[in-house]
């Protein structure tokens, strides 16, 4: 395992989901938390992916990040869920996007064309957030591996 992974039995989290051109392995993250146990709260000023962020939340601790890089407060504020998106509604609303493909070439601007339509929410967030993460995916070199899939080509959690 490397970034992004977590090693096998360790909780992948959102790590990888977009892969950035820099981040720290999640298990680094978790043995620099360790060290600080009542720390209840972290900055990283240099936050990129979110790896510190996404780790200190999942223990609780209140995160707080920034970053030069514009895609990396995009990418860090969705692998926290910062925008609190309502499931429910991002499907329904995935659903609707969907029903505007046909399957050739143009899909990636129908899609584009159709989260520009929406009116402003966390849902329309969400769905741009991983329309990037499609198109990270969809420009790896072919053969790369799936920066969101493990060895065995599942999903990851």
């Amino acid at each position: 395992y490397g970034y992004p992974r977590a090693p096998p039995g360790e909780a992948q989290l959102t790590h990888g989901t977009f892969k950035y051109i820099s981040g720290m392995q999640p298990m680094t993250v978790r043995e620099m938390l360790r060290v600080v146990p009542d720390a209840r709260s972290v900055l990283d000023p240099f936050c990129g992916s979110g790896a510190v962020l996404i780790e200190a939340l999942a223990q609780g601790k209140l995160s707080l990040g920034c970053d030069a890089s514009p895609l990396a407060m995009f990418v860090s504020f969705h692998h926290c869920d910062a925008g609190g998106a309502d499931l429910d509604r991002l499907q329904a609303i995935a659903a609707k996007v969907a029903e505007t493909l046909a399957g050739d070439t143009e899909d990636w601007q129908r899609i584009r064309r159709s989260l520009q339509a929406l009116p402003p929410s966390a849902e329309r967030d969400a769905l741009r957030f991983a329309l990037a993460v499609a198109l990270n995916i969809a420009a790896a070199p072919e053969g790369a591996s799936s920066p969101a899939a493990d060895p065995d080509g599942r999903r990851a959690r």
